[in-house]
């Protein structure tokens, strides 16, 4: 019987010391792979955010401008600025015959009034 308990021992293979690193760095290579996607997925969902809310604030001003040009005169007036949300809006109207208005609406990020994040034109035939 004791030969055959040595056997047994003998005979049992374990995972050494060098396997187990081996393992772990291969395993921490490819969690900070997944990390590093993670991070630029999450950053490139708040620019696109931030791009869509510049462009919705943008789409709400040329509609408010379309629905005057049907009820009000053709202001004197060539350039507006507003602030909508965290966003400064700034509204040229160029008029290009007596009727038509070339409508040029930019919004620019509020806090650093530089950065344009938005920008729409179009031409309005102004009604009034």
């Amino acid at each position: 019987m004791p030969v055959r308990n040595i056997q047994l021992v003998a005979s049992q293979k374990g995972r050494t010391l060098l396997e187990i690193l081996v393992s772990i760095v291969i395993l921490s290579i490819v969690s900070v792979s997944l990390a590093t996607v993670f991070v630029q997925a999450v950053r490139s969902m708040n620019t696109t955010e931030q791009l869509l809310d510049a462009t919705y604030v943008a789409q709400t001003t040329m509609e408010e401008i379309y629905y005057r040009s049907t009820q009000e005169s053709l202001p004197t007036d060539e350039h507006y600025s507003l602030t909508a949300e965290a966003y400064l809006v700034a509204i040229t109207l160029t008029r290009d015959s007596d009727r038509i208005v070339n409508v040029l609406v930019e919004v620019y990020d509020n806090s650093t009034r530089s950065r344009k994040e938005a920008q729409m034109e179009t031409y309005i035939l102004w009604e009034k």
